[in-house]
């Protein structure tokens, strides 16, 4: 756990000393944007080696958990500290991105009057580029409205052909009883021929008896007696 702590002390005393000279160069150098970034990893890499510190500060001797208590509040004071002079330091960037190129190319920005030159040429390209844009949302609105109106005739459309659907399955379904009833009709004939079939069997083959065998006593109806 000494040996850890040790670690984070000694990994914060080398990032305090990258951010003091990282602090220093952007204020020499020309790209100021990458000084930036690199400050900002710097800062981000300071902060979790702080959270690192002060959680094996927990595990410490008494004694020496006050030691590390007061080097944690430095570490903590230099970090608020780094982080404010990278806010201003973006800020500046900002600046410099907006104004950079117009200093090269119009020297005059260096006094007052040229500055609120400058602004008036920024606000009116902003205007311009204001009323493009309100050109460009009238003309989506009114894209809008013809698809509004596509969109109501399809609707339309789809609800005829939803109706079209429910007259075709009223029909189906009117259809599927036709069908079951003539289909029951056809079994009811079916019956009755067959019965029809059987009592002509049955008067045939009585006639025939009766021709083959004449002594036999059968009772037939009148209408169905051969005559002699």
């Amino acid at each position: 756990m000494d040996e850890e702590i040790k670690i984070r002390d000694e990994q914060l005393q080398e990032l305090d000393k990258d951010l003091k000279e990282l602090f220093i160069k952007i204020t020499n150098t020309k790209k100021q944007a990458e000084c930036v970034a690199e400050i900002k990893d710097k800062v981000a890499d300071y902060q979790n080696a702080l959270d690192s510190f002060k959680m094996e500060i927990r595990s410490q001797a008494p004694g020496d958990k006050a030691i590390y208590k007061t080097k944690a509040k430095v570490f903590r004071d230099n970090l608020k500290q780094y982080r404010n002079d990278l806010s201003w330091q973006e800020r500046v960037c900002a600046r410099d991105a907006l104004l950079g190129d117009a200093h090269q190319e119009d020297p005059d920005l260096e006094s007052s009057e040229g500055l609120m030159s400058h602004g008036l040429n920024i606000q009116q390209s902003s205007k311009e580029s204001l009323q493009r844009t309100m050109a460009v949302t009238a003309e989506a609105q009114v894209i809008g409205r013809e698809t509004a109106v596509k969109l109501e005739s399809q609707t339309a459309q789809l609800e005829n052909v939803y109706d079209n659907l429910e007259s075709m399955e009223s029909a189906v379904k009117r259809s599927k009883k036709i069908i079951t009833r003539m289909a029951r009709k056809v079994t009811t004939d079916k019956y009755i021929w067959i019965v029809v079939f059987l009592v002509i069997v049955a008067i045939v083959f009585v006639i025939v008896w009766k021709s083959v065998y004449p002594e036999t006593n059968v009772n037939m109806p009148e209408q169905m007696r051969i005559p002699g």
